[in-house]
């Protein structure tokens, strides 16, 4: 019987979201949901689950980033990653690039059923890193008009980073869509959102006019495509004072209707005509907390909102016609570059801008400011900018990578003194005998016992000994080369590894050294105690050809000496014992 499976689907369109958790759990799994990466990764630190579905535009961290960060910590490497996507030119290198497993299209002609059994075959397969994709053939790069409110896909690029509450609405004015500020200002939960109709919250002198205006588009009537209400007239949604803009559009043969609605409540709002779509779109656009720029076939700036003239300093007054090579030369000068690191910097960017970089691309401003931004060519031949300040999330990626390495280097050291542990000196004689073959030279393993430990340990306890072991591993550390290995493989015993070895007798000059430097006195806090030391010497290809054989004969020749009065060394398959 397959086990039940836990689903990580991260995804900030909540319509989404229930589709993709009725089919999981239809296949018998729990699912769990986040509405961006940055809310996964705090899900990731109570419950680590067999598969994360993911989108990629998202507020926060983006699809791409929350698989680059799974991928690199160790614990989630095995988590089967899903992109679910439609709004991202996906191929075979861009999901090795961040780490995905399969791509599936969204929008497609297969069902969300079919998107999901495709992802259980995929994960039960045992097969990671396949690069499977279904619906390949919708591939492609997004395609956002220059009307944003009036095309539904680019719609959903800016739907849940507005301010205001905004919906999208069926051709029969039933709601479809809600982004979280509308979710708050109905008070109700999705399910019952969900198919109810706009008009059943409208109170107010215009609520009939609005509601006739949604007939005639039911109707199929779209001589008048836009409507506002609230304006010169009160209108209410439970209880709040709001304004109303209704923008209908056809996409794909279908109606939809476009909602925002702004809470006028607790403020005086100033009244204002919105002529032409530009002018809609700009009003929008100045209430998103990221940067936008748009730009025409040209690569002229045409609007751009007070975020992104914040975000790179850049004046107001040179929006409308100047050129982007200008606004990106004035925010080098801004920046204090010259001469060839500024012509640099504006020839990358605006290349970048020039091809339409989806991928994102980072910015650094001078004053520690770190943009991230994405570039997206529309269909007239203009781009769309979208600029994200990720200056904190990028000092914690580098926190967690020093975290990372630390964690690492904690794997293969000996928490007492510091030295590595046993498993990493396996792998560097496997390593160092692998070099040693090829170059035809030797490898020189010496095991390390210290003689009366156990008398420390057993008369002036073990915080005398643990002092004590420190103590001879500094004296190992500081007494062998760069290039050679020093490991604590367990009690009082040691190994040092050592490389590029032409004859036996090469290894000589160390052993009497760390004879000596460890029958030195040991200052302990109540008093110097003197101790010997037994070395066993076994050198590759003589005396081993493995790790194993080299760690065992160095280990008879160390007891050898042990046998015939400590204190010495002795090579392996010898009986003789010499005396530093």
């Amino acid at each position: 019987m397959n086990k039940m499976l836990k689903v990580l689907v991260v995804e900030n369109n909540p319509a989404i979201v229930k589709l993709l958790t009725v089919q999981f759990e239809k296949q018998g799994c729990e699912v769990i949901a986040a509405d961006n990466g940055l809310e996964a990764l705090n899900c990731l630190d109570t419950v680590i689950p067999d598969i994360i579905v993911t989108d990629i535009i998202m507020p926060k961290i983006d699809g791409d980033q929350l698989c680059r960060i799974i991928r690199r910590k160790k614990e989630y490497r095995h988590i089967f990653l899903v992109i679910h996507s439609a709004t991202v030119l996906e191929n075979a290198e861009h999901l090795a690039e961040v780490g995905a497993d399969i791509y599936i299209a969204k929008d497609t002609a297969q069902t969300y059923r079919q998107h999901v059994d495709f992802i259980i075959k995929e994960y039960r397969s045992g097969v990671r890193g396949s690069g499977e994709v279904l619906a390949s053939e919708n591939m492609v790069k997004s395609e956002i008009t220059s009307e944003l409110l009036l095309e539904r896909n680019h719609a959903r690029i800016i739907f849940n980073n507005v301010g205001d509450s905004v919906a999208e609405l069926d051709q029969q004015g039933r709601i479809i869509q809600v982004n979280r500020s509308a979710r708050r200002l109905f008070n109700l939960e999705l399910t019952k959102i969900y198919s109810s109709r706009l008009t059943d919250y409208l109170e107010g002198e215009e609520a009939d006019e609005a509601a006739a205006w949604l007939e005639q588009i039911a109707a199929g009537n779209l001589e008048q495509k836009e409507y506002r209400a609230g304006y010169k007239s009160q209108l209410i949604i439970n209880g709040e004072i709001v304004t109303l803009d209704l923008v209908s559009m056809l996409d794909h043969g279908e109606i939809f209707v476009i909602v925002i609605i702004r809470v006028v409540t607790e403020q005086k709002l100033a009244e204002r005509e919105l002529v032409g779509t530009l002018q809609a779109l700009a009003a929008v656009i100045e209430s998103i907390e990221m940067g936008v720029l748009l730009l025409d076939g040209g690569c002229k700036t045409k609007i751009a909102n007070q975020r992104f003239r914040e975000m790179l300093s850049i004046p107001a007054e040179m929006i409308g016609s100047s050129d982007i090579s200008e606004v990106i030369l004035t925010t080098g000068r801004a920046d204090k570059l010259q001469g060839s690191m500024l012509t640099d910097f504006v020839r990358k960017h605006v290349e970048l801008i020039g091809q339409g970089c989806f991928t994102p691309m980072e910015l650094v401003r001078a004053n520690g400011l770190i943009l991230q931004y994405q570039c997206v060519v529309l269909p007239d031949g203009g781009r769309l900018l979208t600029f994200y300040d990720i200056t904190s999330f990028s000092k914690d990626r580098i926190d967690l990578e020093v975290m990372l390495e630390e964690e690492r280097d904690r794997a293969v050291r000996d928490p007492l003194t510091g030295l590595y542990n046993l498993r990493f000196a396996r792998e560097r004689i496997e390593l160092s005998i692998d070099l040693a073959r090829r170059q035809n030279q030797k490898v020189a393993l010496l095991f390390i016992d210290v003689d009366g430990f156990k008398e420390v340990n057993d008369s002036l306890g073990h915080e005398a000994g643990d002092e004590v072991l420190k103590m001879a591993a500094a004296r190992l550390q500081g007494n062998t080369r760069v290039s050679d290995t020093a490991a604590r493989i367990g009690g009082d015993e040691f190994v040092v590894l050592q490389t590029t070895v032409l004859r036996n007798d090469d290894v000589l000059p160390m052993v009497d050294k760390l004879v000596r430097e460890i029958s030195r006195p040991f200052e302990l806090k109540t008093g110097p105690i003197n101790l010997g030391v037994s070395i066993g010497i076994a050198v590759f290809p003589d005396d081993g050809q493995t790790d194993q054989e080299l760690i065992k004969n160095a280990d008879q020749a160390m007891y050898t000496v042990k046998k015939n009065g400590k204190h010495g060394y002795s090579f392996a398959g010898k009986k003789i014992v010499c005396r530093g």
